[in-house]
């Protein structure tokens, strides 16, 4: 692969895709010194600082908490993040550790959740785990809040054994039972300021603006098991935080996330030896991700023709992708829409813009915040269903369609790019979105183009609208365009 086709293996896996001016300061930057950039992401400024809770107030004095209202939120991040890793891992870490809003239906609780998984997605994993157990979202999706001493519930500990730490295969039963009784005690409680003497809405108002959480983990002494317990073949007084380290130190466990990295970010299908090479490598990194992750950016399995658009694109690479290849941060920036207030309401125009978003993934089988059990998303291969593909397919009439605002961002764009011709506005369409073509594939793009008039019909918003719906119906049918 050249610098420029290494860049953009990289931008797609993982980042969030790139537009051509991306792809061209990522080449500048040289392989390197991108991997520096994605990896490395908080000398990156963020410049849309969007607060989730402008999606709660709805108006003043009003504010409503339903989960259902911040998917939305999250894919605007995501479109307009200058730090695409960051979001990426996040999403990966989202579904790692599955929590869903069909039971935390509290907003702020999966919001706050999300957060910790965004703080901590290049860090240590031994710390994640030690911050997302005791998560309020965690502890009431598995019940850790009922589990109590004589009277334990197991939904955690194997739900913790099992998709977390060390997979199906590397644990007993009774390895589960010994686990739950090192979590007895844990409990949640309400931490809203000056209840009884302001209003409700005045104390979330405050607590949201001082960036406060409203539910907090308690531990209860009184409820917890403090005998001694055998695990995983050793017998200690183990209690949370001592699980969790002998967990991580099981010989099962590097090589159980060193397969779910490698088929998340390298490809689908490793053997073996590559799998004992990326286990070695995130031990001796001491689970620090950012390492490993370099270890994996720089590997030759990574780098190899193998490696590149052989993983299918979730709901979320293939929609997020081409928003911000559509540039949509920088139009919310010229609408002055970027610098919002804590607890404003939303502008509409930027409601409107991640309701769609995320309205489109959830049409692709994701909805964020609401994966569809305790193993979160089938990844890869699972994503090709007959509806899917269908949903994808009408992404041009999404944008195109449904008003000229979109259409006239491409046609301004085509003709800057001093576009004379079908085959040039092909070339750059298929450069712009990441479109891989083979000559077949471009000639029929170049019929379909003819056929709704060439490129003259890009020159007035209403053809151009259908010219672009039809094109793109064609593009993103391409298979290579499915994958990333």
């Amino acid at each position: 692969m050249t610098p420029r086709e290494k860049c953009a293996h990289l931008l797609r896996r993982f980042g969030l895709g790139a537009t051509p001016a991306e792809l061209d300061a990522a080449e500048k930057r040289g392989v390197h010194g991108t991997i520096d950039w994605l990896l490395n992401y908080e000398k990156t400024p963020e410049t849309f600082d969007l607060s989730p809770w402008a999606f709660a107030f709805d108006e003043p004095e009003k504010v409503n908490m339903d989960i259902s209202r911040f998917p939305a939120w999250w894919a605007l991040r995501m479109i307009t993040t200058n730090r695409p890793l960051e979001q990426n891992l996040t999403l990966f870490w989202h579904n790692h550790f599955a929590i869903s809003g069909s039971k935390i239906t509290f907003g702020p609780m999966m919001v706050d959740s999300i957060e910790l998984l965004r703080e901590h997605a290049t860090g240590n994993f031994r710390t994640l785990l030690g911050e997302i157990i005791r998560d309020p979202a965690m502890i009431r999706w598995l019940d850790t809040d009922t589990n109590i001493k004589g009277r334990p519930n197991e939904n955690f500990a194997r739900e913790l054994l099992e998709l977390f730490t060390l997979g199906i295969g590397n644990y007993t039963e009774r390895d589960i039972q010994e686990a739950t009784r090192a979590f007895t005690g844990w409990s949640l409680r309400n931490a809203l300021p000056d209840a009884g003497r302001v209003s409700q809405y005045l104390q979330l108002k405050m607590s949201m603006e001082d960036r406060r959480p409203i539910i907090v983990f308690t531990d209860a002494p009184a409820l917890h098991d403090r005998g001694p317990k055998i695990l995983l073949g050793k017998t200690a007084n183990f209690d949370a935080d001592g699980v969790l380290d002998h967990l991580v130190k099981h010989p099962a466990h590097a090589k159980f996330m060193a397969k779910k990295l490698w088929q998340h970010f390298i490809s689908p299908n490793p053997d073996a030896k590559q799998i004992e090479s990326l286990a070695k490598a995130y031990v001796d990194a001491k689970y620090d991700i950012r390492s490993t992750l370099y270890w994996m950016m720089t590997s030759k399995a990574f780098m190899s023709p193998e490696s590149v658009r052989s993983i299918v694109k979730s709901p979320m690479h293939y929609t997020i992708s081409m928003f911000r290849q559509l540039d949509m941060r920088a139009l919310l920036e010229q609408q002055g829409q970027t610098r919002l207030n804590p607890t404003a309401p939303v502008p509409a125009p930027v409601r409107t813009l991640a309701g769609t978003v995320a309205a489109i993934m959830r049409r692709q089988g994701m909805t964020l915040m609401y994966p569809p059990d305790v193993a979160g998303w089938a990844w890869g291969q699972a994503w090709v269903t007959t509806a899917s593909m269908i949903e994808r397919t009408k992404m041009g009439d999404y944008l195109f369609r449904n008003g000229p605002a979109l259409t006239n961002v491409v046609t301004k764009r085509l003709f800057e790019l001093n576009v004379t011709d079908g085959a040039s506005v092909v070339d750059r369409l298929c450069e712009w979105f990441d479109v891989p073509v083979s000559a077949e594939q471009k000639q029929t793009l170049l019929e379909l183009l003819d056929k709704n008039g060439g490129i003259d019909s890009l020159r007035k918003t209403a053809t151009a609208q259908r010219t672009m719906a039809s094109m793109f119906r064609v593009m993103t049918s391409i298979p290579g365009f499915q994958m990333t």
